[in-house]
Protein backbone atom coordinates (compact mmCIF):
# COMPACT_ATOMS: atom_id res chain seq x y z
CA UNK A 1 0.00 0.00 0.00
CA UNK A 2 1.39 3.54 -0.97
CA UNK A 3 2.09 6.05 1.26
CA UNK A 4 -1.20 8.09 -0.37
CA UNK A 5 -3.11 5.22 -0.24
CA UNK A 6 -1.88 4.47 3.44
CA UNK A 7 -3.35 7.85 4.39
CA UNK A 8 -6.45 8.04 2.66
CA UNK A 9 -7.57 4.68 4.09
CA UNK A 10 -6.63 5.82 7.73
CA UNK A 11 -7.74 9.36 7.72
CA UNK A 12 -10.43 8.62 9.54
CA UNK A 13 -8.01 7.26 12.44
CA UNK A 14 -5.83 10.30 11.90
CA UNK A 15 -8.67 12.56 12.71
CA UNK A 16 -9.93 10.17 16.19
CA UNK A 17 -6.07 10.42 17.34
CA UNK A 18 -6.17 14.16 17.20
CA UNK A 19 -9.54 14.60 18.97
CA UNK A 20 -8.58 12.02 21.50
CA UNK A 21 -5.07 13.87 22.26
CA UNK A 22 -3.38 10.73 22.30
CA UNK A 23 -2.13 7.90 20.28
CA UNK A 24 -3.78 5.00 21.65
CA UNK A 25 -2.39 0.97 21.87
CA UNK A 26 -3.42 -2.45 21.31
CA UNK A 27 -3.86 -2.61 24.96
CA UNK A 28 -5.91 0.10 25.39
CA UNK A 29 -8.66 -1.16 23.22
CA UNK A 30 -11.31 -3.41 25.45
CA UNK A 31 -14.37 -5.63 24.11
CA UNK A 32 -17.23 -4.45 25.43
CA UNK A 33 -18.44 -7.13 27.64
CA UNK A 34 -22.56 -8.56 27.52
CA UNK A 35 -23.37 -6.53 30.39
CA UNK A 36 -21.50 -3.61 28.61
CA UNK A 37 -23.69 -4.23 25.62
CA UNK A 38 -26.73 -4.45 27.45
CA UNK A 39 -25.97 -0.79 29.06
CA UNK A 40 -24.78 0.66 25.79
CA UNK A 41 -28.11 -0.44 24.06
CA UNK A 42 -30.20 1.69 26.83
CA UNK A 43 -28.08 4.60 26.22
CA UNK A 44 -27.41 4.74 22.95
CA UNK A 45 -30.13 2.26 20.93
CA UNK A 46 -29.29 -1.04 19.25
CA UNK A 47 -25.99 -2.18 18.72
CA UNK A 48 -25.57 -2.68 14.91
CA UNK A 49 -21.65 -2.92 14.80
CA UNK A 50 -20.59 -7.01 15.76
CA UNK A 51 -17.95 -5.78 18.11
CA UNK A 52 -17.88 -2.69 19.80
CA UNK A 53 -14.34 -1.11 22.20
CA UNK A 54 -13.94 0.80 24.53
CA UNK A 55 -10.77 2.91 24.60
CA UNK A 56 -9.43 2.88 27.99
CA UNK A 57 -5.92 4.82 28.29
CA UNK A 58 -2.87 3.80 30.72
CA UNK A 59 -2.44 7.56 31.16
CA UNK A 60 -5.05 9.13 33.68
CA UNK A 61 -4.34 12.40 31.92
CA UNK A 62 -6.44 11.29 28.85
CA UNK A 63 -9.55 9.61 30.48
CA UNK A 64 -13.05 11.35 29.97
CA UNK A 65 -14.78 13.09 32.65
CA UNK A 66 -17.79 11.58 34.55
CA UNK A 67 -16.79 7.98 33.92
CA UNK A 68 -17.21 8.10 30.03
CA UNK A 69 -15.24 6.10 27.73
CA UNK A 70 -13.89 6.63 24.20
CA UNK A 71 -16.22 3.78 21.79
CA UNK A 72 -15.16 2.28 18.66
CA UNK A 73 -16.07 -0.53 16.37
CA UNK A 74 -13.36 -2.82 15.57
CA UNK A 75 -12.94 -1.31 12.11
CA UNK A 76 -12.42 1.95 13.71
CA UNK A 77 -9.58 0.24 15.77
CA UNK A 78 -8.30 -1.01 13.24
CA UNK A 79 -7.90 2.55 11.51
CA UNK A 80 -6.56 4.07 14.72
CA UNK A 81 -3.88 1.59 15.01
CA UNK A 82 -3.04 2.52 11.55
CA UNK A 83 -3.32 5.91 11.85
CA UNK A 84 -0.76 6.08 15.13
CA UNK A 85 1.80 4.05 12.57
CA UNK A 86 1.34 6.50 10.18
CA UNK A 87 2.09 9.64 12.95
CA UNK A 88 5.10 7.50 14.30
CA UNK A 89 6.23 7.38 10.81
CA UNK A 90 5.87 10.92 10.52
CA UNK A 91 8.05 11.83 13.42
CA UNK A 92 10.45 9.24 12.77
CA UNK A 93 11.39 11.01 9.47
CA UNK A 94 11.01 14.17 10.89
CA UNK A 95 14.62 13.43 12.54
CA UNK A 96 13.17 15.27 15.45
CA UNK A 97 12.97 13.08 19.26
CA UNK A 98 9.44 13.67 20.57
CA UNK A 99 8.73 12.90 24.43
CA UNK A 100 5.10 12.35 24.13
CA UNK A 101 2.91 11.46 22.09
CA UNK A 102 1.41 15.39 23.17
CA UNK A 103 4.43 16.57 21.59
CA UNK A 104 3.95 14.39 17.96
CA UNK A 105 0.77 15.06 16.95
CA UNK A 106 1.84 19.04 17.58
CA UNK A 107 4.64 17.83 14.99
CA UNK A 108 2.11 16.26 12.77
CA UNK A 109 -0.48 18.84 13.07
CA UNK A 110 2.29 21.33 11.64
CA UNK A 111 3.03 19.53 8.51
CA UNK A 112 -0.07 17.52 7.77
CA UNK A 113 -3.14 18.77 6.21
CA UNK A 114 -4.97 20.96 8.79
CA UNK A 115 -8.22 18.71 8.06
CA UNK A 116 -6.65 16.28 10.46
CA UNK A 117 -6.79 18.33 13.09
CA UNK A 118 -8.90 21.06 12.45
CA UNK A 119 -10.89 22.36 15.73
CA UNK A 120 -8.51 20.09 18.34
CA UNK A 121 -6.03 21.62 20.68
CA UNK A 122 -3.94 20.47 17.58
CA UNK A 123 -5.39 23.34 15.08
CA UNK A 124 -2.42 24.65 12.83
CA UNK A 125 -3.76 27.84 13.04
CA UNK A 126 -3.18 27.89 16.94
CA UNK A 127 0.66 26.71 16.50
CA UNK A 128 3.28 28.68 16.04
CA UNK A 129 6.38 26.39 15.30
CA UNK A 130 10.01 27.37 16.85
CA UNK A 131 13.40 25.49 16.10
CA UNK A 132 16.37 25.18 17.78
CA UNK A 133 19.43 23.10 18.41
CA UNK A 134 19.82 20.65 21.44
CA UNK A 135 18.07 16.61 21.58
CA UNK A 136 14.87 16.97 22.02
CA UNK A 137 11.58 18.57 21.36
CA UNK A 138 9.52 20.18 24.03
CA UNK A 139 6.07 21.79 23.82
CA UNK A 140 5.76 24.82 25.57
CA UNK A 141 2.59 27.29 26.69
CA UNK A 142 3.55 30.80 27.28
CA UNK A 143 0.64 32.57 29.72
CA UNK A 144 0.42 35.69 28.20
CA UNK A 145 -0.28 33.55 24.85
CA UNK A 146 -3.05 31.56 23.95
CA UNK A 147 -1.58 29.37 21.42
CA UNK A 148 0.72 26.52 22.61
CA UNK A 149 4.47 26.41 21.03
CA UNK A 150 5.81 23.61 19.54
CA UNK A 151 10.05 23.84 19.92
CA UNK A 152 11.40 21.57 17.53
CA UNK A 153 15.02 20.55 17.94
CA UNK A 154 17.14 18.73 15.02
CA UNK A 155 19.06 16.19 15.92
CA UNK A 156 20.64 15.64 12.20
Amino acid sequence: MGALELLFYASEGVRAIFELGFIPHKSEFFAFTEREYECYEKQIGPVNEKKLFQIIPKNYKYLLPNNEVNTVSEAEVEKIIMAGNVLKRYGDDSGYRFENDEELLYYCASVMPSIFSENTKFDPKKLRLIKNSGEKCNVEREQDYETPQLQLIDNR
